[in-house]
């Protein structure tokens, strides 16, 4: 049954398939079409980072929690946006702003646990260089350092499922972790691409930050809706599974 009903999907999305994909031109003309919202998601996130970044700079421990707190809720309102605009909306600057003041709790919480293990890392870390003897911490710096790798991974497509699913909780991380990891080459891709963008903004400055991040939201949206598409399409039932469905 379950087999019958994979093929029946496969068929149906082979005859779709064109009008589903997001190449890198069709990306490139919806964010010119769209450049006065995107220019806002940039200079929102850019001021978001860089109040980060001054907490980095007095007080360490507090910057993954003033960056869940301020860039969380901007992420999420702009995968909310990029959704809307994939599937050809046109929600402008003020539907920006409504999915901003309506999802701020929710981006808050969804970065929330990965900030809470990036603080726990880094104060066991402090707590090891602080003297010597406590070699015994290292495991505790190793199972932090995994868990967060793993959630490093989840948060690339727990925000579009939190969007497009009615997913909630424990599932939805489980899901978004086994979805990264069912398409680990563009997992890393957008990683890297994250990594990369990061590093040229320390050495280009911010102005690079406010024309990139938009259109890399975009990116990342565009790119975990594909995986979620593949995943129905070749294995329905795993997220039945996990839904309780």
């Amino acid at each position: 049954m379950i087999e019958s009903t994979v093929r029946a999907n496969h068929k149906r999305d082979e005859r779709s398939d064109d009008g589903q994909a997001h190449d890198m031109i069709a990306l490139g003309r919806l964010v010119w079409s769209e450049l006065p919202l995107f220019a806002l998601m940039g200079l929102l996130l850019t001021i978001a980072i860089t109040v980060v970044s001054v907490v980095t700079l007095t007080l360490t421990l507090a910057a993954p929690l003033s960056a869940a707190l301020l860039i969380g809720p901007i992420w999420l309102a702009g995968t909310s946006i990029s959704l809307r605009l994939l599937a050809g909306d046109s929600p402008g600057m003020r539907g920006f702003v409504f999915e901003l003041r309506r999802s701020t709790l929710a981006g808050m919480a969804l970065a929330l646990p990965s900030a809470v293990i990036t603080t726990l890392l880094l104060g066991t870390v402090a707590m090891t260089n602080a003297g010597t003897g406590r070699t015994w911490l290292l495991l505790p710096i190793a199972a932090d350092a995994i868990v967060l790798l793993l959630l490093v991974f989840g948060m690339l497509t727990v925000f579009p499922l939190a969007v497009a699913t009615g997913l909630r909780g424990r599932n939805r991380w489980l899901i978004g972790i086994a979805l990264a990891g069912r398409s680990p080459i563009a997992s890393v891709g957008l990683l890297a691409t994250a990594t990369l963008l990061a590093l040229s903004v320390r050495f280009v400055g911010p102005l690079l930050a406010l024309v990139a991040v938009g259109p890399y939201c975009l990116l990342v949206t565009a790119t975990v809706q594909q995986m979620i598409r593949d995943t129905v399409l070749t294995a329905p039932q795993s997220i039945g599974a996990f839904d309780g469905s």
